[in-house]
């Protein structure tokens, strides 16, 4: 289910790092592509100072996912989660996107809920960038 999609992780750094890799170790082929809910909501400087929200809306970042073809949104609730600065958004997404979004089933998840994107934007998808605040630069791909 894994290769050759994208991916959209939303939880705390430490929930970003062991999605990563635990995919990575998995090794799908083509390989997947992770995209971490800490770089693609928001943007803040090294030492997570001057925060800025890039979705207003659950629309907005609807319409973002479906424009990158994101297969997959993978939310993890947790406590340490919940506390997210862009947790509202978050939460009006799944609320509010309902059509658009459809819950996997998935047992033991505890407080990972995994989500199927059900459309993307036609053509090719959105090229993926990371915003730099510290230096006003993007990084993506090619």
């Amino acid at each position: 289910m894994l290769a050759g999609r994208r991916l959209l992780v939303i939880s705390d750094e430490n929930g970003e790092g062991a999605f990563i890799s635990d995919v990575a170790i998995s090794g799908p082929r083509p390989r997947a592509t992770i995209v971490r809910g800490s770089k693609l909501l928001a943007t803040d400087d090294w030492n997570g100072h001057d925060l800025r929200l890039h979705y207003s809306s659950s629309a907005a970042l609807m319409q973002e996912i479906e424009d990158l073809h994101i297969r997959y949104v993978v939310v993890d609730r947790g406590a340490s989660a919940r506390r997210l600065p862009y947790d509202a958004v978050v939460s009006d997404l799944i609320a509010q996107q309902t059509g658009r979004l459809e819950r996997v089933p998935f047992e033991d998840g505890g407080d990972i809920a995994i989500y199927r994107v059900l459309r993307q934007t036609a053509g090719e998808p959105k090229k993926l960038t990371v915003r730099i605040s510290s230096t006003g630069q993007q990084i993506g791909e090619p």
